[in-house]
């Protein structure tokens, strides 16, 4: 499509999930129909080992008993601008980006559940030139004068990457709502892994 119809369309939109139920972690992905079988292909090729299989039940049912457990939902943000980048996955040399967050989820207890979701889709460029006009602007001097800013060139290395509009969300439940929420801080200290020193 062209024009004013290509502006608005938007881009389609993928959701990871990370499930802590009875101690067991479970991996999911909701794609595109017609995107099915690259992203197994891609997964296959990353993780020669992996299973993939289609969904034969709800996972989340446990979510909706009545009477529900203690809950709690948060929602992850990042709190620099958008145009800093976090941590990606050539940053974690030795080890795996996820291990925090897989080593906290190993600390569950029984009646404790966690459901970490990634909401994903490729972003409009258009915050490529407002991360520009950021890095050309500069950083103000207390005189009023601009100066370069400190982080240019890592944001203007962003700047060269496909961005991506992310939402994370976390849902905890336990036995109690002291406990749930132990566990919502834990959850949220592990993602400080992807924090970047520049931020």
């Amino acid at each position: 499509p062209s024009g004013i119809l290509h502006f608005w369309q938007h881009a389609p939109i993928f959701t990871f999930e990370i499930l802590n139920q009875g101690q067991v972690t479970f991996f999911f992905a909701t794609v595109p129909q017609d995107m099915v079988d690259y992203v197994k292909g891609q997964l296959t090729a990353a993780y020669p080992e992996i299973l993939v299989k289609v969904l034969e039940h709800d996972p989340f049912v446990e979510f909706r008993q009545d009477p529900t457990p203690p809950q709690l939902v948060a929602t992850l943000r990042q709190t620099a601008p958008h145009h800093f980048s976090l941590k990606t996955h050539q940053d974690f040399k030795e080890t795996d980006p996820l291990s925090s967050v897989l080593s906290t989820l190993s600390k569950t207890m029984e009646g404790d559940t966690v459901l970490i979701q990634f909401t994903v889709r490729k972003a409009k460029n258009r915050w490529k030139s407002q991360a520009e006009t950021y890095v050309q602007l500069g950083v103000k001097k207390s005189d009023g004068t601009y100066e370069a800013h400190p982080q240019r060139a890592e944001i203007e290395k962003k700047i060269t990457e496909t961005g991506f509009q992310t939402e994370i969300r976390v849902l905890v439940q336990s036995t109690s709502a002291q406990r749930a929420e132990l566990l919502m801080q834990s959850i949220g200290q592990a993602f400080h892994s992807f924090d970047s020193p520049l931020m």
